[in-house]
């Protein structure tokens, strides 16, 4: 089985696909942590500002490719990586882990790279997810709310949507 979460910064992608893989018993993959592992950089904001957004990005599909060949697998994209997300391959149950936009801008999401010295970061903010909610829909074979209560019901529906489409 082979999975990938997509979603914008905040909506638990890294503690719900480390949930997700241990109930499915396959390997997790956090997209962030296997770029800084390959560079050796000690945050994302450091490799961001190293290589900027656009070297940034590459580095991104350049570390997606060996794990989209893998015979399963739990993948979390970092929120930005539209160009990574390209890389996933046709047979990857790729869930989208929605959180509304109001919700992100209450909890005030941050610090991240893109905006992280933006004057008006909630403008920003704003901006960047009305730029990639509609990739994710589109992109996306299940959308799952992500309430954020409970990271055992929200991993639960994500269960639920990838058991529903493998019929298990």
């Amino acid at each position: 089985m082979k999975i990938c979460l997509i979603g914008f910064q905040g909506s638990g992608k890294t503690t719900l696909g480390r949930w997700v893989s241990s109930c499915l018993g396959v390997q997790f993959f956090d997209l962030d942590e296997v770029l800084l592992a390959r560079y050796g950089f000690s945050s994302i904001k450091e490799a961001y500002t190293t290589f900027g957004e656009k070297r940034f990005r590459k580095e991104e599909s350049v570390c997606i490719s060996p794990i989209a060949g893998l015979p399963s697998y739990v993948v979390a994209l970092g929120g930005g990586s539209l160009e990574a997300l390209q890389q996933i391959p046709d047979d990857v149950h790729v869930v989208y882990l929605f959180r509304p936009l109001e919700q992100l801008e209450s909890e005030n999401v941050s610090p991240y790279p893109l905006w992280v010295n933006a004057k008006e970061p909630q403008s920003s903010l704003r901006q960047r997810w009305e730029e990639r909610h509609p990739v994710y829909v589109q992109r996306a074979t299940s959308v799952v709310l992500v309430e954020k209560q409970s990271v055992d019901d929200d991993g639960h529906r994500v269960l639920q949507c990838i058991r529903g489409l493998h019929g298990k």
